[in-house]
Protein backbone atom coordinates (compact mmCIF):
# COMPACT_ATOMS: atom_id res chain seq x y z
CA UNK A 1 0.00 0.00 0.00
CA UNK A 2 2.80 2.70 0.71
CA UNK A 3 4.03 1.91 -2.77
CA UNK A 4 0.52 3.52 -4.20
CA UNK A 5 0.91 0.99 -7.89
CA UNK A 6 -0.98 1.69 -10.64
CA UNK A 7 -2.16 -1.91 -11.35
CA UNK A 8 -2.17 -4.75 -9.74
CA UNK A 9 -1.93 -8.31 -11.11
CA UNK A 10 -3.80 -10.86 -9.99
CA UNK A 11 -3.00 -14.69 -10.98
CA UNK A 12 -6.91 -15.61 -11.58
CA UNK A 13 -8.26 -15.49 -14.90
CA UNK A 14 -12.00 -14.08 -15.19
CA UNK A 15 -13.88 -16.82 -14.41
CA UNK A 16 -11.97 -17.75 -11.45
CA UNK A 17 -12.07 -13.90 -10.35
CA UNK A 18 -16.10 -13.65 -10.90
CA UNK A 19 -16.32 -17.44 -8.64
CA UNK A 20 -13.93 -15.48 -6.09
CA UNK A 21 -15.69 -12.04 -6.11
CA UNK A 22 -19.10 -12.35 -7.39
CA UNK A 23 -20.45 -8.49 -6.60
CA UNK A 24 -16.56 -7.57 -7.00
CA UNK A 25 -14.46 -6.08 -4.83
CA UNK A 26 -15.98 -3.13 -4.12
CA UNK A 27 -18.88 -4.86 -2.54
CA UNK A 28 -16.79 -7.10 -0.35
CA UNK A 29 -14.48 -3.72 0.92
CA UNK A 30 -18.00 -2.09 1.74
CA UNK A 31 -18.44 -5.15 3.91
CA UNK A 32 -18.23 -4.92 7.74
CA UNK A 33 -14.95 -6.02 9.07
CA UNK A 34 -16.87 -8.69 10.35
CA UNK A 35 -17.91 -10.20 7.98
CA UNK A 36 -15.13 -9.84 5.88
CA UNK A 37 -13.17 -11.80 8.50
CA UNK A 38 -16.23 -14.73 8.41
CA UNK A 39 -16.06 -14.20 4.56
CA UNK A 40 -11.91 -14.31 4.68
CA UNK A 41 -12.07 -17.88 7.40
CA UNK A 42 -14.70 -19.41 4.90
CA UNK A 43 -11.92 -19.49 2.13
CA UNK A 44 -10.04 -22.41 1.18
CA UNK A 45 -7.94 -20.76 -1.31
CA UNK A 46 -7.61 -17.48 -2.90
CA UNK A 47 -6.86 -15.49 0.36
CA UNK A 48 -3.90 -14.15 -0.90
CA UNK A 49 -5.22 -12.92 -4.71
CA UNK A 50 -8.65 -11.39 -2.06
CA UNK A 51 -6.30 -9.38 -0.18
CA UNK A 52 -3.92 -7.95 -2.78
CA UNK A 53 -7.26 -6.98 -4.76
CA UNK A 54 -8.35 -5.50 -1.45
CA UNK A 55 -5.58 -3.64 -1.15
CA UNK A 56 -5.28 -2.55 -4.58
CA UNK A 57 -9.21 -0.85 -4.13
CA UNK A 58 -7.95 0.87 -1.23
CA UNK A 59 -5.56 2.79 -3.06
CA UNK A 60 -7.49 2.84 -6.29
CA UNK A 61 -5.01 1.00 -8.31
CA UNK A 62 -6.40 -0.93 -11.68
CA UNK A 63 -6.66 -5.23 -11.27
CA UNK A 64 -5.08 -6.93 -13.93
CA UNK A 65 -6.04 -10.74 -14.22
CA UNK A 66 -2.68 -12.57 -15.71
CA UNK A 67 -3.93 -15.93 -15.49
CA UNK A 68 -5.38 -17.86 -18.38
CA UNK A 69 -9.05 -19.54 -18.39
CA UNK A 70 -9.27 -22.29 -15.67
CA UNK A 71 -11.18 -23.98 -17.61
CA UNK A 72 -8.05 -24.55 -20.34
CA UNK A 73 -5.99 -26.27 -17.83
CA UNK A 74 -9.21 -28.69 -16.96
CA UNK A 75 -9.24 -29.32 -20.49
CA UNK A 76 -5.93 -30.39 -20.22
CA UNK A 77 -5.73 -32.39 -17.08
CA UNK A 78 -9.11 -34.38 -18.19
CA UNK A 79 -7.72 -35.28 -21.81
CA UNK A 80 -4.63 -36.84 -20.24
CA UNK A 81 -6.52 -39.00 -18.37
CA UNK A 82 -7.06 -42.41 -19.84
CA UNK A 83 -10.54 -43.01 -20.69
CA UNK A 84 -11.42 -45.76 -18.70
CA UNK A 85 -10.45 -42.94 -15.25
CA UNK A 86 -12.65 -40.96 -16.72
CA UNK A 87 -15.47 -43.38 -16.98
CA UNK A 88 -14.87 -44.58 -13.25
CA UNK A 89 -14.87 -41.25 -11.72
CA UNK A 90 -18.25 -40.43 -13.89
CA UNK A 91 -19.90 -43.76 -12.69
CA UNK A 92 -19.27 -42.59 -8.93
CA UNK A 93 -19.92 -39.74 -8.87
CA UNK A 94 -23.14 -41.20 -10.77
CA UNK A 95 -23.60 -43.31 -7.70
CA UNK A 96 -22.96 -46.42 -9.89
CA UNK A 97 -20.25 -48.63 -9.25
CA UNK A 98 -19.92 -49.85 -12.41
CA UNK A 99 -20.82 -49.65 -16.04
CA UNK A 100 -22.56 -52.78 -16.71
CA UNK A 101 -24.78 -51.66 -13.70
CA UNK A 102 -25.48 -48.29 -15.27
CA UNK A 103 -25.92 -49.81 -18.59
CA UNK A 104 -28.66 -52.09 -17.05
CA UNK A 105 -30.45 -49.45 -14.95
CA UNK A 106 -30.32 -46.57 -17.64
CA UNK A 107 -32.04 -49.27 -20.19
CA UNK A 108 -34.45 -50.43 -17.28
CA UNK A 109 -35.35 -47.06 -16.94
CA UNK A 110 -35.88 -46.46 -20.83
CA UNK A 111 -38.07 -49.43 -21.50
CA UNK A 112 -40.36 -48.59 -18.03
CA UNK A 113 -40.77 -44.86 -19.60
CA UNK A 114 -42.18 -46.61 -22.37
CA UNK A 115 -43.78 -48.89 -20.70
CA UNK A 116 -45.66 -46.45 -18.06
CA UNK A 117 -45.78 -43.73 -20.78
CA UNK A 118 -47.64 -45.35 -23.46
CA UNK A 119 -48.31 -48.98 -22.46
CA UNK A 120 -45.05 -49.88 -24.15
CA UNK A 121 -45.36 -53.93 -25.58
CA UNK A 122 -43.65 -56.83 -23.49
CA UNK A 123 -40.91 -58.97 -25.35
CA UNK A 124 -42.32 -62.42 -26.49
CA UNK A 125 -41.55 -64.13 -23.14
CA UNK A 126 -43.38 -61.77 -20.97
CA UNK A 127 -40.51 -59.35 -20.39
CA UNK A 128 -39.42 -56.29 -20.72
CA UNK A 129 -36.70 -58.06 -23.21
CA UNK A 130 -34.02 -57.27 -20.22
CA UNK A 131 -32.50 -59.83 -18.72
CA UNK A 132 -30.06 -57.47 -17.03
CA UNK A 133 -31.67 -57.47 -13.68
CA UNK A 134 -33.30 -60.31 -11.38
CA UNK A 135 -36.72 -60.98 -11.79
CA UNK A 136 -37.41 -59.88 -8.02
CA UNK A 137 -36.62 -56.30 -9.05
CA UNK A 138 -38.17 -55.92 -12.23
CA UNK A 139 -41.44 -57.81 -11.71
CA UNK A 140 -42.65 -54.92 -9.71
CA UNK A 141 -41.21 -52.43 -11.41
CA UNK A 142 -43.19 -53.97 -14.84
CA UNK A 143 -46.40 -53.64 -12.47
CA UNK A 144 -45.96 -50.24 -11.23
CA UNK A 145 -45.66 -49.41 -15.26
CA UNK A 146 -48.90 -51.30 -15.90
CA UNK A 147 -50.80 -49.89 -12.94
CA UNK A 148 -49.96 -46.68 -13.78
CA UNK A 149 -50.65 -46.76 -17.91
CA UNK A 150 -54.22 -48.01 -16.58
CA UNK A 151 -54.96 -45.15 -14.15
CA UNK A 152 -56.85 -42.25 -16.57
CA UNK A 153 -56.54 -39.49 -13.81
CA UNK A 154 -52.81 -39.59 -14.21
CA UNK A 155 -51.03 -37.32 -16.26
CA UNK A 156 -48.33 -38.51 -18.43
CA UNK A 157 -45.97 -36.12 -16.25
CA UNK A 158 -47.10 -37.91 -13.46
CA UNK A 159 -47.15 -40.99 -14.50
CA UNK A 160 -43.16 -40.60 -14.92
CA UNK A 161 -42.72 -38.90 -12.09
CA UNK A 162 -44.46 -42.02 -9.78
CA UNK A 163 -42.44 -44.37 -11.99
CA UNK A 164 -38.95 -42.50 -11.53
CA UNK A 165 -39.63 -42.84 -7.77
CA UNK A 166 -40.42 -46.42 -8.25
CA UNK A 167 -37.30 -47.48 -9.92
CA UNK A 168 -34.99 -45.65 -7.84
CA UNK A 169 -36.97 -47.12 -4.86
CA UNK A 170 -35.94 -50.62 -6.11
CA UNK A 171 -32.68 -49.52 -7.53
CA UNK A 172 -31.78 -48.39 -3.68
CA UNK A 173 -33.02 -51.83 -2.15
CA UNK A 174 -31.57 -54.57 -1.03
CA UNK A 175 -32.96 -56.66 -4.18
CA UNK A 176 -31.54 -54.11 -6.73
CA UNK A 177 -28.32 -54.39 -4.69
CA UNK A 178 -27.20 -56.84 -7.05
CA UNK A 179 -25.90 -54.09 -9.67
CA UNK A 180 -23.71 -52.14 -6.42
CA UNK A 181 -20.67 -52.67 -4.89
Amino acid sequence: RAWRPADVALELCDRRFRRLFPFGIGAFVGLSQSAQTDAMRKLRYGKEQLAAAVAAESVGARLALCDRDSSITEARFLSALPPDVLLAGSLVALGSPSAAAFAAWLSVGWALRRRCLDGGALAADGSLGLGSLPASVLEPLVAEADRLVADASLSRGERWKRMQAAIDGAAASDAGAGLKS
